[in-house]
């Protein structure tokens, strides 16, 4: 098992991690002191900015050869538009599985992708195909289903606040949060409820 963490801090996080030391019940953003009592062998290596840079554009040389619009989301993270290029490339599905080919191939680095119709849920497809199968399409129209059962932690862009505030009233699952009216979200969360 290995993660990837600032060396010496005495609050340090993990910034990244391997599939063992997932499978050891350690995630991104937990504290090093509570990683190492959940997986005393754990092997931790220092960031490297450099690395991930060089690899980052590697990855983006990759990307632009298939979408007109990239919109880079961190070290290794990237939206892809892909509308209008279905005669040229074919369907998106085939072309993130495409796209996961050559990066095995040429960089030589595993890649989860979400392939849906907007960022959202392609998003969360991603972090769901990190469990296997490394690629996840949501087809347009079954966007509610797929989201319904995950864990209400799992949108990437809410914030802590929020999502302290769900946790309060109990809400586990998105789906169990799309179930309430907007007035019920609204006397919560007010206006922009």
């Amino acid at each position: 098992p290995i993660a990837v963490a600032p060396p010496g801090a005495a609050r340090a996080t993990v910034l990244a991690l391997s599939a063992e030391a997932g499978a050891a019940g350690i995630t991104r953003g937990m504290p090093v002191q509570r990683a190492r009592k959940l997986c005393p062998d754990l092997v931790l290596l220092p960031p490297n900015p450099a690395l991930y840079a060089r690899a980052s554009r590697a990855l983006h040389d990759i990307l632009r050869r298939y979408a007109p619009i990239i919109e880079p989301r961190g070290w290794g993270h990237a939206f892809l538009d892909l509308t209008g290029t279905g005669r040229l490339f074919g369907a998106p599905v085939d072309v993130a599985a495409r796209i996961q080919r050559e990066v095995r191939e040429g960089i030589r680095l595993p890649l989860s992708v979400g392939v849906a119709v907007n960022k959202l849920v392609s998003q969360t497809a991603a972090m769901v195909a990190k469990g296997g199968p490394a690629l996840l399409q949501v087809p347009e129209g079954s966007e509610p289903g797929f989201l319904a059962p995950r864990p209400i932690e799992m949108p990437p862009d809410l914030d802590p606040k929020t999502r302290d505030r769900l946790n309060d009233y109990q809400l586990d699952l998105i789906g169990e949060l799309a179930a309430l009216t907007e007035e019920q979200v609204c006397s919560v969360f007010g206006p922009r409820g």
